[in-house]
């Protein structure tokens, strides 16, 4: 049985900067399936939290709109899980192209109030075009996975690891509170004695950069189709992660391609001492702000899920 969880830290250069975190995400069931999207806002565009929220709420939707039985094999129907990504992605573009993303503004209130006290002739109303497609720019991940199945899709950087665990030694793992002492698990069976793994990245799906290493790719794109990547995978996989860039300096080695894998074992060995704990708020307690603020300025997500080996 899969848990999962997610965090999202505020950037300490958006925080300096008196900006909003522009990174989402969401984690959702559906029925025997789970969801996990990721997006990441553009800095530079000015409603890219607002985009990022469209673009997940209605890919989504559309995902949610197939029968359970496509849902809830991922894999196998991974043509009808991507035809319902490209319609919710093509429903969030036409939904802000349409200025159905921001309401239109109208003075007529302060030109009756103000302005209309001194002239007859000025109009009462003043229509403000939606603002254009590229200011609600977002990355996007998404999986859709069941026990035995995943689909993956992904559009600009950020990262998609999938890792096959396997039990291998034992070994004891324990929490640290805020004060560094130590938090006793509670007294399950074999929560004292705790199994190491050997790990296996079996999915991974690299960020995508432009011409620039400070450039990517959104779901504003008048090219996104041709940057919108899809797999699917009917291995059984123990660990899934999507993560915005904000987490990469951490999670992935310096190959640029692989998962921390000690992160891994400390997250899976501690979801079992651990078993009545959230997924989100044990990787709260492992990635603190005050730590990723050390290790990057980003805005950092992370969406995760685990089951047992």
């Amino acid at each position: 049985m899969w848990k999962t969880g997610s965090i999202s830290v505020h950037g300490i250069a958006h925080i300096d900067a008196g900006q909003i975190n522009q990174d989402l995400v969401l984690v959702e069931s559906m029925g025997e399936a789970k969801v996990i999207i990721v997006c990441d806002g553009a800095g530079s565009a000015p409603h890219s939290k607002l985009g990022a929220e469209i673009v997940c709420g209605e890919v989504f939707q559309a995902i949610l709109n197939n029968p359970a039985s496509v849902i809830e094999s991922p894999a196998k129907h991974q043509a009808d899980i991507l035809n319902s990504v490209m319609s919710g992605i093509d429903l969030a573009r036409q939904r802000i192209l349409q200025g159905n993303a921001i309401p239109r503004t109208s003075l007529k209130l302060f030109f009756d109030s103000f302005v209309g006290l001194f002239s007859k002739h000025l109009p009462k109303t003043i229509e403000v075009p939606p603002p254009p497609l590229n200011q609600f720019a977002a990355t996007f991940l998404i999986a859709v996975f069941t026990e035995g199945e995943l689909f993956y899709a992904h559009i600009g950087d950020g990262f998609i690891c999938g890792l096959k665990i396997a039990n291998k030694q034992e070994q004891v793992t324990k929490l640290q509170d805020e004060n560094g002492l130590e938090i006793t698990p509670p007294s399950y069976p074999d929560a004292e004695q705790e199994a190491a793994v050997s790990i296996e990245q079996t999915v991974t799906s690299l960020p995508e950069n432009g011409e620039y290493a400070n450039q990517t790719y959104f779901f504003t794109d008048e090219t996104w189709k041709d940057h919108l990547r899809a797999g699917a995978c009917e291995e059984k996989i123990n660990f899934l992660v999507l993560m915005t860039d904000g987490a990469i300096p951490f999670l992935i080695e310096k190959n640029q391609r692989d998962f921390v894998l000690k992160h891994a074992e400390k997250i899976i060995t501690l979801s079992k001492s651990y078993p009545d704990m959230e997924l989100s708020e044990l990787l709260a307690k492992m990635f603190t702000p005050e730590k990723i603020h050390s290790l990057t300025s980003d805005d950092t997500t992370i969406g995760l899920a685990v089951q047992w080996p």
